[in-house]
Formats: C-alpha cells, sequence, structure tokens
C-alpha cells in the first residue's frame, strides 16, 4: 500500500486529533508494504469522514494487532511531565518549601494575593525583600 490521497486523509485526521501514535503505526503499515482489507479500509474512511475517532481507534488497534505492529504511546504521563517541571525548576536555583498555616493567617495571605494579582510565591519573595 502507498501514500494516496485517501492514506493522507487518515493520517491528518489522527494527527489533528492527537493520535500521533496511531499515524506513526499507520506509516509503519504502510512501509510494509501489507495490505489492509478492502472492507476494513472502507471503514477506516468512513469513520474519519463522520469524525469518529473512538470507533477509528478501535478498528485501528485491530489492524495492528493483526499485522503485529507495535503502537508507541510517545504522550507522557503525568508523572513525568511533573518530574521535568521539578527538574527545571531545580535546575533555575529554586527551593521548594511547604508552610503550615493558621486559617486566619492564610486568609489574609490569600487576600494579598489577590488584591496584588500575584502568585504566592511572587508575594512572599515580594514580602521577604523588604526585610533587612
Amino acid at each position: 500500500m502507498f501514500l494516496n490521497s485517501e492514506n493522507k486523509k487518515i493520517i491528518e485526521y489522527l494527527l489533528l486529533n492527537n493520535l500521533s501514535n496511531y499515524a506513526d503505526a499507520y506509516l509503519k503499515l504502510l512501509a510494509t508494504g501489507l495490505k489492509i482489507d478492502k472492507n476494513e479500509f472502507k471503514k477506516i474512511i468512513k469513520l474519519v469522514k463522520s469524525n469518529n475517532s473512538i470507533e477509528l481507534s478501535k478498528n485501528l488497534l485491530e489492524i495492528f494487532l493483526k499485522f503485529k505492529i507495535d503502537i508507541k504511546n510517545n504522550s507522557s504521563s503525568s508523572n513525568e511531565r511533573v518530574k521535568k517541571y521539578r527538574e527545571n525548576i531545580k535546575a533555575k536555583g529554586y527551593k521548594n518549601i511547604a508552610l503550615q498555616l493558621p486559617p486566619g493567617v492564610y486568609q489574609k495571605l490569600r487576600l494579598l494575593k489577590i488584591k496584588h494579582n500575584m502568585t504566592y510565591s511572587e508575594l512572599i519573595a515580594f514580602l521577604i525583600s523588604d526585610i533587612k
């Protein structure tokens, strides 16, 4: 199978709907030269035209399993994103602190935050910078 207009539409649809792992696997399938059954291919085209990404992903998954093509998950998990964020913050020299505040003090801090339109860290840094 080669990259004709229908295949291009399928790949574009997959990329637009954040299914890049399926698009990569579909390109691998096309590169192997294996043929998809005409009925399955027509079904895929119908699902693309009807904008049904859930059913499309199910059908493509069945096809990929049949041809033993791996689907790599390119999206990172939330744990990986948090870990990367924390590494970037540490690289900048920021330190993480935790505060235990009584309810009344927290309300005052929250009101100051809203009044000055700052984040908690910006507000605390501002308040501390005035101390000599």
